[in-house]
């Protein structure tokens, strides 16, 4: 038997190294030959043909035609796609894209099916899941004879018969799945190339297939109300099929704003495709979101009803019968009161697909953004059903209500910050493997299927090393972690911890354990600001406030030291609210090696504070206190105030100078070159009046006079307002600049 040959063949644009090499190295598993066009319009080439030649591929140059040939893109796909098949030698022509992935046992099963069974057939479809869009098996036509088909429509291009006389027989290759995987790379902004050939095309020669694309075209380039017109015009067209009809429905349920037209829209789609679950989850889903629990139950008992359609559509959302339909029921479930019900339901689902993975997401003012993370890394999953995921709140989070229908559990306190939500979450979790989520880490497809195979043996303690896109230092940024690991060391992340540093002593505890699993290969990108040039949003700003990295700092380094892990929140005393460490880090953070002073100390919980701060950007903090106490005050503070003080400092790891004098004798004695002096001894007008026109002239130009209970005390208030009428105010601290002469 002589042995078949099969020709890839494919088209390409500037795509680059990495993606061109990646494609090759899984195509390259199949192919027999690969044809590479290049089609960029009049763009310049970058490397991409010269690497697919390097790997020994067929390549070449589609050149648009005259009347186009100033676009920076391709006018005609399907001609350049017959260029690339002109070329092929084999005696199967396939086709794929630079975006597309392929295992090697889905190239195996497509080879195995052309060589057992290939005399039976003309054409062999194969699934093509795209899961970005939640089509997890869309049948593709993906391997002809070559010489039977040709492509036809310059975009959107479809396979059609040469000898339209001709009745092919097709076979489909369940296992052979190609993904498409453009990467953890942010998706490349719509620049309307797609709908600049259709509107080339005169409207009398479009066909049915090209009506349907021009709304959706429309509507990814955000010009909707024509996409909206486009789309309803395409409802009438006689030829349109039902399945098409369901989609087009489906999408302009998604532009419309009002919740009654969403919900017309879903109903119409739910009318041409009655046995099809999608608008009944929607229409739920909008239920729910209007406060109307009663009605979105009402839906998904319907939809409870069907099931799932045999043959699948081309457009079919699996997830509809899978983890998106229980994540409804469990909503409605929690909207109810029923939160016992929809865990369980959401643990059996979990258990009964054999879950394995427990998805830990600490989130703050962010629910939309949240909410949108989480269906991310589901529809990225290989597995979603094996997948439990779990919200971790804080208790103040305005937007947390917003989340409360999902799995959640809320911390005891925001002190916790991200790293107590994260350690709340795994103490829930039922997975073997648990995976910290932030709202901006950006999983790629498949995650889970390669986290599992990459840490194969759970019963030993065990780290995932993987790539964020950006460092190379190896410190562990995502936090990947089998439950043997987790119940080593008691918490995911050290409970001392914020959020700064805390990766730092994974990091270190996993490589001292020697339990890291080298992963560099899966790369979960991180969008950070820092990374992105976008703006920061509050919450990462909160969390890389300066006081998070000083107090981090402190941590690790007592960590490091084998010491007990004390820091200034553990002092007692007067509560140091967060308005007053925030003026700290605010104005410290513009000063290189600051010089400050906090006048009034008692036990030296803000003064530790404050020389954490001083200490972490190279300067030092000086406290100013009597140690006397303050007359008439009953906080229980003890007979030797300065002894207790020294003793609190030293385990907080901070060496700030004790001056054991007045506020007025200190401010005589220091030098006149403070950047900030911060006050917080007696809360009466005289005593802030006095303390105010002593320490104003030892602050140097562009330096800062700041204070504390300026909404408490009215004392405070008074002077304050006399000196510096224009003081900026923080919560409860006030706080004034310096000019610079």
């Amino acid at each position: 038997m002589t042995p078949l040959k099969l020709s890839l063949c494919i088209i390409t644009g500037n795509v680059g190294g990495p993606m061109m090499g990646r494609f090759l190295d899984d195509f390259w598993q199949l192919a027999d030959e690969i044809v590479v066009i290049r089609a960029i319009g009049h763009q310049l080439p970058d490397e991409t043909l010269a690497i697919a030649a390097g790997r020994g591929c067929i390549t070449g140059d589609y050149l648009n035609a005259p009347r186009h040939a100033d676009w920076p893109h391709v006018d005609d796909f399907a001609a350049a796609r017959n260029q690339a098949w002109s070329l092929a030698t084999g005696d199967w022509v396939m086709w794929a894209d630079t975006d597309d992935r392929l295992t090697p046992a889905a190239a195996q099963a497509i080879r195995a099916t052309l060589e057992t069974q290939g005399e039976r057939f003309d054409m062999l479809i194969t699934p093509y899941a795209v899961p970005d869009v939640g089509l997890l098996d869309n049948p593709r036509e993906r391997v002809v004879r070559r010489g039977i088909a040709r492509w036809t429509q310059p975009v959107h291009e479809c396979l059609e018969p040469i000898d339209s006389s001709v009745t092919w027989r097709t076979a489909s290759c369940p296992a052979g799945v190609i993904t498409h995987d453009p990467g953890p790379r942010p998706p490349a902004a719509r620049n309307g190339r797609n709908l600049r050939i259709i509107e080339s095309i005169p409207a009398a020669e479009l066909t049915t297939s090209l009506r349907y694309h021009l709304y959706a075209e429309l509507f990814a380039i955000g010009r909707k109300a024509e996409g909206a017109l486009a789309a309803e015009q395409f409802l009438l067209w006689a030829d349109a099929g039902p399945v098409e009809r369901f989609e087009c429905a489906l999408s302009l349920s998604m532009v419309v704003e009002d919740p009654a037209d969403k919900a017309q829209w879903l109903q119409f789609a739910w009318h041409e495709c009655p046995h099809r679950r999608e608008p009944l989850v929607l229409l739920s889903n909008l239920a729910l979101n209007a406060d109307d629990p009663t009605r979105a139950e009402a839906y998904l008992r319907a939809a409870a009803g069907l099931p799932l359609p045999a043959p699948a559509p081309w457009n079919l959302r699996r997830k509809m019968w899978g983890w998106q339909f229980v994540q409804e029921q469990a909503r409605v479930l929690r909207t109810q009161g029923h939160f016992a019900k929809a865990e369980a339901l959401e643990s059996n689902h979990f258990h009964r697909h054999a879950g394995r993975i427990s998805l830990l997401h600490a989130t703050r003012g962010r629910a939309q953004q949240a909410i949108e993370t989480r269906a991310l890394w589901l529809e990225r999953a290989k597995d979603p059903d094996a997948i439990e995921h779990i919200f971790g709140l804080d208790p103040d989070d305005a937007e947390g209500p917003a989340l409360g229908g999902f799995r959640h559990i809320i911390q005891d306190t925001a002190a916790g910050g991200p790293c107590g939500a994260w350690n709340i979450a795994a103490t829930v979790a039922a997975g073997d493997v648990f995976v910290q989520v932030s709202d901006d880490m950006i999983p790629p497809q498949g995650w889970d299927r390669a986290i599992l195979a990459a840490l194969a043996d759970t019963t030993a303690p065990a780290v995932l090393r993987v790539s964020d896109g950006h460092r190379t230092d190896g410190l562990i940024v995502l936090a990947i972690v089998n439950r043997a690991w987790w119940r080593q060391e008691g918490h995911l992340f050290h409970p001392a911890f914020f959020s700064m540093f805390s990766d730092n002593w994974l990091t270190e505890r996993a490589e001292k354990a020697r339990a890291i699993v080298e992963a560099p290969h899966l790369v979960f990108e991180h969008r950070h600001a820092a990374f992105t040039g976008e703006p920061m949003h509050p919450t990462t700003a909160a969390s890389n406030n300066l006081m998070h990295y000083a107090t981090g700092a402190k941590i690790i380094a007592q960590l490091r030291a084998g010491r007990e892990v004390f820091t200034w929140r553990d002092i007692p005393g007067c509560v140091l609210d967060d308005s007053s460490w925030r003026v700290h880090a605010g104005i410290i953070n513009a000063v290189e090696k600051p010089l400050c002073v906090e006048v009034g100390v008692a036990q030296g919980r803000g003064l530790a504070c404050l020389a954490t701060l001083a200490e972490f950007c190279g300067g030092r903090a000086i406290g100013v206190d009597s140690f006397a106490g303050t007359p008439g005050e009953s906080a229980p503070y003890p007979e030797n105030m300065l002894d207790s003080c020294r003793v609190f400092l030293d385990r907080c790891w901070v060496t700030p100078s004790l001056c054991q004098m007045t506020s007025l004798a200190a401010a005589a004695a220091l030098p006149s070159s403070l950047d900030y002096v911060f006050l917080d001894a007696a809360h009466d007008y005289e005593s802030i009046r006095d303390d105010i026109a002593a320490w104003w002239p030892k602050i140097k130009p562009g330096g800062w006079l700041a204070g504390h209970d300026y909404t408490d005390a009215e004392g405070v208030r008074r002077a304050v307002d006399a000196a510096f009428p224009h003081a900026e105010k923080l919560g409860t601290c006030w706080l004034v600049q310096k000019p610079v002469a």
